[in-house]
């Protein structure tokens, strides 16, 4: 059987798996005023067709954070800024539930599917 055959296989296999998680939604922590620790019985869980998102907010001790459903997919990763003593940040990410922590939490399906290409490819040289 032609390697390249195997590799299509594999690829495929990772694009269907994607597409399906996709056309589910991904599912996000919502609340208005949910500070740092979090506690995600004081949220709700919703289904989001963009990405989730955290936004937090310090003026000395206060502290005001928000999660929720951004208004479209951004890719995993934080921006952060000061204006007048008054500290932001905004996270966003693509994995379900994964607006409940401080860091965005990165999706293991590129890791995986990057493994098994390299598997795939090196199994078939000994073939």
């Amino acid at each position: 059987m032609n390697k390249n055959i195997w590799i299509r296989l594999a690829w495929a296999f990772v694009l269907v798996f994607e597409t399906v998680k996709t056309v589910q939604g991904l599912k996000c922590y919502e609340c208005d005023d949910c500070v740092d620790p979090f506690n995600k019985n004081k949220a709700t869980e919703v289904t989001c067709d963009t990405s989730c998102g955290k936004a937090k907010e310090t003026t000395g001790s206060n502290q005001a954070v928000a999660r929720g459903c951004l208004d479209k997919k951004i890719d995993n990763g934080c921006a952060t800024g000061e204006f007048k003593k008054v500290k932001g940040s905004i996270c966003a990410c693509n994995k379900d539930l994964c607006n409940a922590g401080n860091q965005p939490q990165v999706s293991i399906i590129p890791v995986v599917a990057g493994a098994a290409a390299v598997l795939t490819k090196l199994l078939l040289k000994q073939l």
